[in-house]
């Protein structure tokens, strides 16, 4: 699911696993398309409804981030369950990811502020 917020573009996964390899493909061409495509720079993608996520899904998502980074850009992540959260951090990823654990309700909740 896609929602436009000003500058921010929000994108809420509804899949409970990010597993599977063509799907996780299939995600990563759609946001890199909604990146290249329509100009959409600031990306926040919300995780409240995913409990376990691929480590080729963070690949594309560290991708992403490069990309959006070279334009001025920004990817956050969002609603990570503690779990997911953890991993992350203990892999070093929230030096390089701007992570946020799950938190309140609301299509913008976490979000902050992306850089312009």
């Amino acid at each position: 699911m896609r929602e436009d917020v000003g500058d921010l573009t929000v994108v809420t996964f509804t899949e409970a696993r990010i597993l599977d390899e063509p799907r996780i493909q299939s995600i990563g061409d759609q946001l890199f398309r909604l990146a290249e495509q329509s100009g959409r720079k600031n990306l926040v993608l919300s995780f409240e409804n995913v409990e376990y996520l691929s480590s080729h899904m963070v690949a594309k998502i560290l991708t992403l981030q490069k990309k959006l980074r070279a334009t001025g850009g920004n990817v956050v992540l969002r609603q990570l369950r503690p779990e997911i959260y953890e991993n992350m951090r203990t892999a070093n990823l929230d030096k390089v990811l701007d992570m946020r654990p799950h938190e309140g309700a609301g299509p913008a909740a976490g979000a902050g502020e992306a850089p312009a």
